[in-house]
């Protein structure tokens, strides 16, 4: 798969595009990209690329540093578009755009975020996903889902609608920022975010270059094996979901515990937060042997407000949570360890990524189990 890099340029609510030569109208446009040539990174890669197709220079201050991931794989084209987010004030004054690479690039312009959806390239729809993070917008949605990368379940009582990424995006990779965020994703009927799953994060095997995370080990986890669990309200009661499902078995597992187990909980639970949990319970689905154990462990907690992950620190619950371990260990330490009846680590930064590490015995195990299956 080639790796380009490029920037996604928002001003005016409008984004910087590009049309390339061999398209013959401007119906597929792109943001300014291009290939990194050796010894450049991404971040300085997009920022050439943008001023050759372009003539704008964009300064690294008006930059995010954090790099996001397009990833495009079908029969015709395979790329993976590392992009960062550059942004001006309304009162910038933007130098005069002038296309300076003519043999790829015959036009470029600021294009309104409402225009851009009947423009821009389908593969890059997601990236105007950034303008406005509380909702996705149905062309995103329609696309995703006519192509297959994501699946929708509608609740059997009520108009909210769960968002899983689907076997063909994982085999395809076809990762961006809406994907990721499709594991469990629960919207309104107006395609407003009502509650929030993690981001997918990666083995750090899995991870690319860019997105090894470069800060400090806030927290090492215990990973459980068991179900996600997605709580959301309907009907002023609170339940929980699985990633794909909101009547699955673990899904109906973790409301009967969560009722039966956890009654007196209930009243410490906010709607305006989005609790993540661990469904752990007797099953022949998973490796790790945990005997008797039914129980949700609460693992995260997200404010639905501004969808920002709250501290487990700041808020006392029944729940029981996983363990934490001792941060004097190095990641190369980390990656080296092999727990037996364990699956292994989660790592979480001071950025609030997360990576997990998988141990040697549990993935032989998960392999042997598959093969047989």
């Amino acid at each position: 798969m080639r790796k380009t890099a490029g920037l996604l340029v928002m001003y005016q609510g409008a984004i910087l595009l590009v049309q390339q030569r061999h398209d013959n109208n401007k119906s597929r446009l792109s943001i300014p990209k291009g290939g990194i040539i050796q010894g450049e990174d991404s971040l300085n890669a997009a920022i050439r690329e943008t001023w050759e197709e372009t003539g704008i220079y964009v300064p690294i201050i008006n930059i995010n540093p954090k790099p996001y991931i397009l990833n495009i794989n079908s029969q015709q084209l395979q790329r993976r578009i590392i992009y960062y987010i550059a942004t001006f004030p309304d009162s910038y004054e933007l130098p005069t755009i002038n296309v300076r690479d003519n043999k790829e690039i015959v036009w470029a312009g600021f294009v309104s975020y409402t225009a851009a959806f009947n423009c821009i390239q389908q593969t890059q729809l997601p990236l105007l996903f950034h303008f406005d993070e509380k909702r996705i917008h149905p062309h995103i949605l329609n696309f995703l889902l006519d192509n297959k990368y994501i699946s929708k379940a509608q609740h059997p009582n009520g108009k909210i609608y769960l968002y899983n990424y689907t076997e063909k995006c994982k085999r395809e990779e076809f990762w961006n920022e809406v994907t990721l965020w499709c594991r469990g994703l629960i919207l309104d009927s107006q395609n407003t975010i009502l509650y929030h799953p993690f981001k997918k994060f990666f083995e750090y095997e899995q991870l690319y270059t860019e997105f090894i995370p470069q800060c400090n080990i806030q927290k090492i986890y215990e990973k459980k094996d068991g179900f996600l669990g997605i709580m959301y309200w309907i009907g002023g009661c609170p339940y929980i979901a699985t990633r794909d499902s909101f009547i699955s078995y673990p899904a109906i597992k973790a409301n009967i515990i969560l009722y039966t187990i956890y009654p007196h909980a209930l009243q410490y639970l906010n709607p305006k937060y989005t609790y993540l949990f661990e469904i752990v319970f007797p099953n022949n689905y998973l490796i790790i042997d945990y005997g008797a154990i039914e129980d949700l462990f609460l693992i995260g907690i997200y404010d639905n407000a501004d969808n920002k992950e709250v501290s487990l620190d700041e808020i006392e619950l029944p729940f029981p949570q996983v363990r934490t371990f001792n941060l004097n260990q190095t990641l190369p330490e980390l990656l080296n360890n092999n727990i037996i009846n364990e699956e292994g680590y989660v790592l979480l930064y001071s950025d609030g990524s997360r990576l997990k590490i998988k141990f040697p015995d549990y993935k032989k195990k998960y392999k042997l189990k598959h093969e047989v299956y």
